[in-house]
């Protein structure tokens, strides 16, 4: 024992003389290594004592080689030092050895730490790094040259007071950076003569490491996670956003960007506070641009910088899943599948509606899942005819339907299962029948989903399929004409609605056609499917599917009770069954949900062996 606490502390004593000896010379800008402007290291000393610990973690800015054309900003007021080497960053080597890879935990999982959810190589869990760098690239790629974005994370949620609820990153921020905290911000600035995708410089605005805090809240990425761990090339104090935004927007930075993407319309806007800091940058430069025209200075640019919508270009790239993200979607799915097995497995008589989403939470949780996706539905008898219903007080009746629509999240990525199931074990035959001609549509459906589908209209006001797509309801088959048409979720639900007509006059219903359709299926078949349950909001029902697209399958009928013009032993029955679907890398569909059974015979085997073993 003696021995071990002498070798701990002279190991503590060098580490940390080390540590001092690294330190001291960057303070005074003496760094054999330091790549800042000599004219600085009077400027850095002299704020020294003025400085708070979290500002000098600002200083942990590291270099990585990025094309001085795309640093933009110039030296900010206050504790907020100036951006970009030459441009008078005091930045800070990664061999100073001030932080070393992979030691210290940084707030979220990571390869060392968590070995049973990643590799050393992923970001987030199953991502590697380098897909995330790539991500940057190909959104700034479609960028023109002298383009900055600028991308906000969610603030803290809370509860009541000081009381948070659990943190969900916002999808189109973890998207990019993969940084899973709060009050966050990136920016991505591409220099006006960036000819190739690499030609951009990314930073990140963060919380600095705060002890008193994190004792509370947890561990912080902090500047330096930001550089070394998450991959930017420079971060600052998360106070420092609004200062550095306004810099590099002024007229006179000759490296002022002439398109600023950011989400100005956006409702509600990711994070108030930051957005209002954005926002008042953004005024503050115009109006210094107007002064600037009338004051015809020379050397500012020619024009303000444009606004565009960043979330398109984002929700662009998120629309298609990398293979790597497919995965993740495959094990989301899958989790979720077998939860549904176990949920009906615990369904009878008296289980009141709250026992089985808490059943299905559980379940997916167990598994692995993060969370549960959104506010599960489960609705018995004639609640299943109000689509978002989540009181989910009342308890199951015998002879009842029970519909659930609940799906877990996966590391970032959700999954969206609807069943419907009886209470009882077992469909009676007005029960089977609605059931099964719900399920004979969205099989139809199902197998529609493939890029080697082309639809067209023999007669003016049906579509139908002309190549590919099978036997069925809805195949057309003969020749291809020249208006045949790819597949795209709005073509995909005109031919649900007309399959579910057909449907309902085999039924026996009365006063059929697309109206009465509407009535007893108002909702669309389908959505986008991804890090969001209703995914890529800006990307339009209109696109045609491609591979490493993921989309949600979901017909249903609801039969409300006092409908008329209907056999009176439907009336009350409210019926869904939705799948997620990938387009796969052949072009065809691959069901992601396919291990919850959504037969009649399948799921009345499962409850009844449920049954027995009880």
């Amino acid at each position: 024992p003696d021995r071990t606490s002498c070798f701990v502390l002279v190991f503590c004593r060098r580490h940390v003389a080390g540590v001092v000896r690294r330190i001291i010379p960057l303070i005074k800008g003496e760094e054999a290594n330091h790549p800042t402007n000599p004219a600085m290291a009077g400027r850095v000393t002299s704020r020294c004592g003025a400085l708070s610990a979290a500002t000098m973690q600002a200083r942990h800015v590291v270099a990585r080689g990025v094309p001085t054309a795309a640093s933009s900003s110039v030296a900010m007021g206050g504790a907020c030092i100036g951006a970009g080497g030459a441009l008078g960053w005091p930045v800070a080597s990664r061999a100073a050895g001030m932080w070393t890879r992979g030691l210290r935990v940084i707030g979220q999982p990571t390869g060392r730490h968590n070995p049973h959810l990643m590799r050393a190589e992923e970001l987030t869990p199953g991502i590697a790094a380098s897909e995330f760098r790539a991500r940057r690239s190909e959104l700034m790629a479609a960028m023109p040259a002298g383009s900055a974005a600028v991308a906000l994370s969610h603030p803290t949620p809370l509860m009541s007071n000081d009381i948070p609820y659990l943190f969900r990153q916002r999808s189109d921020f973890i998207y990019l950076c993969g940084l899973n905290e709060p009050d966050c911000a990136l920016v991505m600035e591409k220099g006006r003569d960036g000819a190739v995708a690499e030609d951009f410089r990314t930073t990140l605005f963060v919380r600095p490491s705060e002890p008193s805090r994190e004792l509370w809240d947890g561990p912080r990425c902090g500047l330096d996670g930001a550089t070394e761990h998450f991959g930017a090339d420079a971060a600052l104090p998360i106070e420092c956003f609004g200062p550095f935004v306004a810099k590099m927007l002024a007229p006179d930075n000759a490296n002022c960007p002439a398109h600023l993407f950011f989400d100005d319309t956006t409702a509600p806007v990711p994070h108030p506070k930051l957005h209002a800091a954005l926002r008042e940058s953004v005024a503050g430069a115009a109006r210094q641009w107007t002064d600037a025209a009338a004051a015809d200075t020379a050397a500012a640019p020619a024009t303000a910088p444009t606004l565009h919508k960043l979330a398109s270009l984002v929700e662009r790239q998120r629309l298609v899943k990398s293979p790597a993200e497919q995965d993740v979607m495959r094990a989301s799915g899958a989790i979720s599948g077998d939860a549904f097995c176990d949920v009906m497995r615990a369904t009878r008589p008296g289980v009141g509606e709250h026992e089985l989403s808490a059943a299905i939470e559980w379940h997916c949780r167990r598994r692995g899942s993060t969370r549960l996706a959104y506010p599960p539905v489960v609705a018995g008898g004639a609640r299943a005819n109000t689509l978002h219903y989540v009181t989910n007080d009342r308890v199951l009746q015998g002879g009842e339907l029970v519909l659930m629509d609940a799906g877990g999240e996966l590391h970032g990525y959700a999954s969206d299962i609807t069943r419907t199931w009886p209470v009882s074990g077992s469909f009676s035959e007005p029960q089977r029948l609605l059931y099964e001609a719900v399920l004979r549509v969205q099989k139809r459906c199902v197998e529609l989903c493939s890029t080697h589908v082309l639809l067209g209209s023999r007669d003016g006001t049906r579509i139908d399929v002309v190549v590919g797509g099978g036997g069925g309801c809805g195949s057309g088959g003969g020749e291809v004409t020249p208006s045949a048409v790819p597949v795209t979720l709005d073509r995909l639900h005109v031919i649900s609605v007309q399959l579910m007509e057909e449907e309902l006059k085999r039924l026996g219903f009365t006063g059929t056609g697309v109206s009465r359709v509407r009535q007893l299926y108002p909702h669309h078949v389908s959505h986008w499917l991804g890090m969001d349950t209703h995914d890529t909001p800006s990307a339009s029902r209109s696109l045609p599917l491609r591979p490493g697209m993921v989309l949600t399958v979901e017909p249903g009928l609801y039969v409300p009770a006092d409908l008329e013009g209907c056999p009176p032993e439907f009336r009350g029955i409210g019926i869904r069954i939705e799948d997620d679907v990938l387009v796969g890398p052949d072009g065809r569909p691959e069901v992601l949900t396919g291990r919850c059974p959504k037969d009649v015979d399948d799921i009345e085997a499962l409850m009844r062996d449920a049954n027995m073993a009880c």
